[in-house]
């Protein structure tokens, strides 16, 4: 999908990878970056429907009211031309009405037993959890990610 704005949400701000990102995407005319703090974040009700967007939640922990702010946006965005990420260190602290309204899922290296027992209680259908470990594992361990 093709995207003219993307809004990142950090409480890290400037990052020198947030700050790079911005500097190349002055280069295209076409793509507005913003890097704002969580609690800035449009409710899902202003967003604009024309105009394709990226939204980031980078690794952020929240209240009760902004995390509700963030699960109804990835509930009710789908008419308003957005895409959500939400990256987390942890699968296990990703609220579960996330976990489970997510199109798709990405891993690397690097997530312990419970993490892994969460995601085989969650996603996997018919591997059971040894063997969902031992795949992870496996994979992660060859591609180096």
């Amino acid at each position: 999908m093709n995207f003219d704005h993307c809004k990142i949400y950090t409480v890290n701000l400037d990052r020198d990878k947030y700050q790079m990102l911005i500097e190349f995407s002055e280069l295209f005319d076409s793509i507005m970056f913003e890097i704002l703090q969580p609690e800035d974040a449009t409710p899902v009700e202003e967003l604009d429907k024309e105009t394709n967007k990226v939204i980031v939640f980078d690794d952020i922990k929240l209240d009760n009211k902004n995390m509700n702010n963030i699960k109804e946006d990835f509930s009710l965005s789908r008419n308003k031309k957005c895409n959500f990420i939400y990256l987390t260190q942890s699968y296990y602290d990703i609220p579960k009405y996330i976990r489970r309204n997510r199109k798709c899922f990405i891993t690397f290296a690097g997530l312990d037993s419970k993490d892994i027992r969460h995601i085989s209680d969650d996603l996997s259908k018919g591997i059971g959890r040894k063997e969902l470990g031992n795949i992870y594992r496996q994979t992660t361990l060859e591609s180096g990610v």
